[in-house]
């Protein structure tokens, strides 16, 4: 990972190592989505790929939150949680992405604040990949106080 690198958005995750291994990327991000159903989801196709950029890099670099262990506070901070990845074969389960021979299939990749979460799905390539989904997930509270739209598809 490069060290100088401090920005964490879905264009700039592809740069950073994850912080969690394979499996529990994939069992994190399945009880997320299972979990949080009450959040406000904006997705790539749904909309268009620009729009989730913008939206998630606005949530990374500016709105995102992490909570204190001592006092319980949020406070806004552009490093996330938890980076989570692993490969996402064909049949829907994973495989190890850190290994020398990865199975072919697709890169799931992510960031988690305590308010919210962003993650895509993209070609197994180190760059110009193709991006099949990319999804951008905020609570209710986050929305209303940043004025996010409501275009959440």
């Amino acid at each position: 990972m490069n060290n100088n690198l401090t920005s964490f958005t879905l264009h700039t995750l592809p740069l950073h190592d994850a912080t969690i291994d394979e499996e529990d990327s994939y069992n994190f991000l399945h009880h997320y989505l299972n979990t949080k159903k009450y959040n406000h989801y904006y997705k790539y196709p749904n909309l268009p790929l620009e729009t989730i950029h913008f939206l998630s890099s606005q949530f990374c670099l500016f709105f995102a939150k992490i909570q204190s262990a001592k006092t319980k506070d949020l406070f806004q901070t552009n490093f996330p949680i938890r980076i989570f990845r692993y490969i996402m074969l064909d049949d829907g389960s994973w495989s190890n992405y850190y290994t020398t021979k990865r199975k072919n299939g697709y890169v799931v990749e992510g960031m988690h604040w305590s308010n919210g979460l962003v993650y895509q799905v993209r070609q197994d390539i180190s760059s110009s990949f193709e991006v099949y989904e990319a999804t951008l997930s905020i609570d209710s509270i986050t929305k209303t106080m940043y004025n996010f739209p409501d275009i959440e598809e």
